[in-house]
């Protein structure tokens, strides 16, 4: 598979915009982060090492590039990237995470941070920055077959619905959103089956995935390009995607536009969807089924990556 030149690091993983959903990091992350800078460069390159375009002309130009590139990608991968990563990942620090997670696992309710962001949490402050999740309601979704899809809306058109069978009618949607002094970003947006308590955590999954735990070094997400995702359900999908583009560009580029870019539900004929805007936009974004004691359905998540909840132990 080739990687694209949009590839981005967004804040825990290495993300692939592809058509895959199964993304790895690991001891590799380093090596596809250097490929693609290699990729991107590849003529330049072979200007340096190839003896055949040596000449008097170019030899100090060369000889200054030799020095100056290996020093550019030291910088970068020991200073400017790891910083950047820093200051992506800086929350979480007056609700303590290691307590949150601490009370998670006595109550087999890990994370449960999944369920604080929703309840309109004290401010939370880690060094100069400082922000407040806070929990908005966007009205209800219609849901006719029950079977969901979650993706961003470019990909609609040919997305797939998760494996699992949802409740059908209508049910509310909710954005928790970490208000900072000068910003507002959409952390997380879920759909609520039920005010029961969620006892476990899961990944939503489509055709051909199979089960992984929340900490596993591959995730199942759906890419972002335009820094908006929806929940829509499989029968109102297949009639919007068949409608007019002047009906997709207002919903999904002058409404949002006009509403801060946050979130709200679309009607169109007997249907409903809901859009939000995710995290701090491109990314690829994992979704998590919420289940009861009884194993039923109660939540239905979408993690934006704001709040680093996997790496506490």
């Amino acid at each position: 598979m080739s990687i694209s030149e949009d590839e981005k690091l967004t804040g825990r993983f290495l993300f692939w915009k592809s058509q895959y959903d199964d993304h790895t990091i690991g001891m590799g992350k380093h090596f596809e982060e250097f490929r693609l800078i290699l990729s991107k460069y590849e003529t330049p390159l072979i200007w340096l090492i190839n003896p055949y375009t040596l000449s008097t002309s170019t030899m100090k130009t060369r000889h200054f590039a030799l020095i100056f590139i290996p020093l550019a990608l030291l910088y970068y991968f020991h200073y400017l990237k790891p910083n950047v990563e820093k200051n992506q990942s800086t929350f979480m620090a007056s609700i303590d995470l290691n307590e949150v997670n601490d009370t998670a696992s006595k109550e087999g309710v890990y994370p449960r941070i999944f369920e604080v962001a929703f309840q309109n949490p004290e401010p939370i402050t880690n060094k100069d920055r400082t922000f407040k999740l806070k929990a908005y309601q966007l009205g209800n979704i219609k849901l006719e077959s029950g079977k969901i899809i979650a993706c961003d809306p470019i990909n609609m058109y040919n997305a797939e619905p998760f494996i699992h069978q949802f409740d059908k009618g209508e049910f509310p949607v909710q954005i928790a959103v970490a208000q900072f002094e000068n910003d507002r970003r959409v952390a997380y947006s879920r759909i609520r089956f039920s005010n029961k308590k969620v006892m476990k955590w899961e990944f939503a999954r489509r055709q051909g995935q199979v089960p992984r735990e929340l900490i596993d070094s591959k995730i199942y997400c759906y890419p972002v390009d335009m820094g908006t995702g929806i929940f829509i359900d499989s029968v109102a999908n297949h009639t919007f995607t068949k409608m007019p583009h002047p009906i997709w560009e207002s919903t999904f580029v002058k409404v949002p536009n006009e509403n801060n870019g946050l979130g709200f539900i679309k009607n169109f004929g007997p249907h409903k969807l809901a859009t939000f805007s995710t995290g701090y936009g491109d990314g690829c974004y994992a979704t998590y089924i919420g289940t009861d004691s009884t194993g039923e359905i109660t939540t239905l998540l979408t993690d934006f990556g704001l709040v680093p909840w996997w790496k506490v132990k």
